[in-house]
């Protein structure tokens, strides 16, 4: 904690200053300054790039948003498939009558 000295009083005790040192947050702030104005023009600079063309089609885009319903279930994909009685699919990793773990 910062003190100082004060002669005015006739106690023992230190004063405490209650006040911020900027001193560090400024000299982050310059470094940072000094990073991105060298940074800056580097950003700016066009990398030529050769990619292969393209013929495949555009895809058609749809004439309606997707609606995502804000009342999902929080149940992640993984656990709700393994639970679902009416597919026929096993889950990868998982066998088709799970058995409790030994205690």
């Amino acid at each position: 904690m910062a003190g100082s000295l004060n002669s005015n009083t006739d106690s023992d005790d230190l004063v405490e200053s209650h006040e911020i040192n900027v001193t560090p947050f400024i000299d982050v702030m310059l470094v940072l300054l000094i990073i991105f104005m060298v940074a800056a023009p580097l950003a700016t600079v066009d990398i030529n790039v050769d990619l292969p063309a393209s013929n495949a089609q555009a895809q058609p885009r749809p004439d309606e948003p997707l609606p995502i319903p804000t009342n999902a279930p929080t149940t992640p994909p993984s656990r709700a498939r393994s639970t679902d009685q009416n597919t026929s699919a096993p889950v990868p990793g998982r066998s088709p009558n799970p058995q409790p773990a030994p205690i």
